[in-house]
Order: C-alpha cells, then sequence, then structure tokens
C-alpha cells in the first residue's frame, strides 16, 4: 500500500478544497492521468496522478478542505509521494503539476464597510468613572454560535484576508466624478474605461505604480496592465488585459471579451491574473452609482464605474438630456497625492467623453 499526499501547489496555501474526484475506489490509473481537481484560495487545479496503480481509497470527500501534504489517495503498490519534497527535487509531483495541469485562477471581490464613529455624547459617558460591575453590564453579550453556520471556502477566506490586509496597509482616499458619455453611451463601456484608464496613466504615471511600504519605495510603470473585475457564477475574477496602451479601441473591446469568456468559463490561467498595475470595476452593470473600491497593495489606485443614468446639462444655454456615467477613484494617499489623483481622474473623464470607434 502506499499514500498520495496532496502537494504543494506552488502558491504557498496551507490548504485546499476537494472539488471534483476523477476516479473510484478500486480503478486502476496511468501515471499523469487525472484524479482530482482542487480549489485553493486563488486557483482551480487538475491534480494528476503520480503513479500507475490501482486506487485502494479515496482518503478526502468532496467538498472537504484538506491541509497541505494530508493523505489524499491510498494505491495499492508504490511509494508515499506528495509530502514535503527536497529543495530542487525536479521529480516531485509539483514539478509534473507545473508542467501538466491545468490551473484557473480566481481573483476577489473589492469593497468594505466601515464602522460609524460613536455619538459624541457615548463617547462622553465612557470616559467617567465606573465600577467594574458597570463595565461589564455595558458591555455588548457575545453573539451565539451559527446553529447553521458553513466555514468560508479558500476563495472567499483570501477575499477577507486580502481586504483585511488592505485595511491595515492602505491609506485609501476615494475622489468621485460623473462624465456626459457621448452616444451610444452603453456600448463597449468596459473597453471605453479601459482605454480612459491608459489615458489617466499617460496624464499622472503616479497612479500607474506599485508602492512598497515598508521600505518606502514605488515603482512606476511603463506599461498600463488593467485588472478588470468580472462577475461570475463562480466568484469574482480579475483577469489582467496586458499592454493596454499598445491596443487600438477594436483590439482593447476584443481583449475584453476574451476575458469575459474565459472567466465566465472557469478557464483563466495564473498568468492571465497577476502583475496588474490598475484595476478597473465596472460594477454599474450590477448596480449602484459610486463606491469605495479598495486599493489592493502593491497597486496604488481602482477605478470604479457606476451604472449609467440619464440626466440634464447645459449646452450654449439650452437644457439638454445627456447620460452621465459616476466614476470613483480610490487611491493610496501614501504614494499618490490628491492633485495628482485629480488630474489623473480628470484625464479619464476627458477621454470617456472622447467619440469611439469600437464595435458595439
Amino acid at each position: 500500500m502506499s499514500l498520495f499526499r496532496l502537494p504543494d501547489l506552488g502558491e504557498g496555501l496551507a490548504e485546499a478544497s476537494i472539488l471534483e474526484w476523477h476516479v473510484r475506489p478500486g480503478d486502476s490509473v496511468e501515471a499523469g492521468q487525472l484524479l482530482v481537481s482542487v480549489e485553493t484560495a486563488k486557483a482551480v487545479v487538475d491534480v494528476p496522478s503520480p503513479q500507475s496503480g490501482r486506487i485502494v481509497a479515496l482518503l478526502a470527500a468532496a467538498g472537504s478542505t484538506v491541509p497541505t501534504h494530508a493523505p489524499l489517495v491510498e494505491f495499492a503498490e508504490g511509494a508515499d509521494v506528495g509530502g514535503p519534497a527536497p529543495r530542487g527535487d525536479a521529480g516531485s509531483v509539483v514539478g509534473a503539476l507545473e508542467h501538466g495541469a491545468a490551473v484557473r485562477e480566481g481573483g476577489f471581490l473589492i469593497g468594505r464597510h466601515r464602522t460609524p464613529p460613536s455619538p459624541a455624547g457615548e463617547a462622553g459617558h465612557r470616559r467617567q468613572p465606573a465600577t467594574a460591575a458597570a463595565l461589564a453590564a455595558r458591555a455588548p453579550a457575545s453573539p451565539p454560535p451559527f446553529a447553521d453556520g458553513e466555514p468560508l471556502d479558500p476563495t472567499r477566506r483570501h477575499m477577507a484576508e486580502a481586504m483585511a490586509h488592505a485595511h491595515r496597509e492602505v491609506v485609501q482616499v476615494t475622489l468621485i466624478d460623473e462624465v456626459a458619455l457621448p452616444l451610444p453611451a452603453r456600448s463597449a463601456l468596459t473597453a471605453r474605461l479601459v482605454r480612459a484608464l491608459v489615458a489617466g496613466a499617460r496624464a499622472e504615471p503616479a497612479l500607474n505604480a506599485w508602492y512598497d511600504g515598508a521600505r518606502q519605495q514605488r515603482l512606476l510603470h511603463a506599461a498600463v496592465h488593467v485588472g478588470i473585475a468580472v462577475d461570475t457564477p463562480h466568484g469574482l475574477y480579475v483577469p489582467v488585459l496586458r499592454d493596454a496602451a499598445t491596443l487600438d479601441a477594436e483590439a482593447i473591446a476584443s481583449a475584453v471579451a476574451a476575458l469575459r469568456a474565459d472567466a465566465l468559463a472557469h478557464r483563466l490561467a495564473p498568468a492571465q491574473l497577476a502583475g496588474a498595475t490598475l484595476t478597473l470595476s465596472n460594477f454599474g452593470a450590477l448596480g449602484g452609482r459610486h463606491a469605495t473600491p479598495v486599493v489592493l497593495p502593491p497597486q496604488v489606485a481602482i477605478l470604479g464605474a457606476g451604472r449609467v443614468y440619464e440626466g440634464l446639462r447645459l449646452d450654449g444655454g439650452a437644457v439638454v438630456p445627456v447620460h452621465l456615467l459616476p466614476l470613483s477613484l480610490s487611491f493610496d494617499h501614501r504614494a499618490v497625492t490628491g492633485g495628482e489623483a485629480a488630474r489623473f481622474l480628470a484625464a479619464v473623464a476627458a477621454d470617456l467623453a472622447a467619440p469611439w470607434s469600437a464595435p458595439a
């Protein structure tokens, strides 16, 4: 008998969830044959068999969360595999995954809630001397445990950790505005926003940057790689449109459509989700006008686009109907000045107001 253990999938994560088994006890498998699909905080990974042999038992149920190096499969013969491997071991299961496994990486939702400050009267009352009994009486009772609670899956845990990290690290400010769109207002809107981010980055390169708070260093990027939030039944993914500044309107629209299709089909590769220098969240397609999208380090800026709505503007003394697009630009005030952010947003708005030639 031998055991196959959950390998280190190359992401430095401590666990994965079993999504689907592709074999059953009693099956005979060949080395490299697909055994199981697992989900980490960032990716869905198809794990191949490290050896040929007959499967005696599956040691983790679908839907369960398994620590890295925990037993997954019991084989009838062979040596244990999948445990911690020495450095430089080219024959480990991880090496095989890097060359042969299909990996589809996920993203996370942006947004957070703030707790409102206590009323001044309550704060003043807290400053008065009080007995231990009085303090205990005023202390909120601990909430009861959830009777039907469920643990967060790895993707949502990763989102929670990323949001907590951003809240601790980023000094965030959100600047809002709105722009009158040329007709047709909703034509290829996400692609138009990508082009506008390129214009903003050209006007103010400080927002197309990464910031290292520990070293107080920033890295300005010449290329513009735009992370685009895509809502899917599997969760919210953020694939990256690379070198957006080199693409014309039609190429941007085509690339955005392809990334959205890959996200909806749950087939995004890791390379498609790494290296964004700016992020775009076109949440208005779902609802809402303005937001406070969260900047995720090392990036220093994220643009949110709200729901297009009809409004009125003065044009040569006449009141005319227009389609207005709300914009919410969040930036890390440690690395970006208010003036830089305002000029960036103005350049974005000016580009959005310009004619658009890509197909609908």
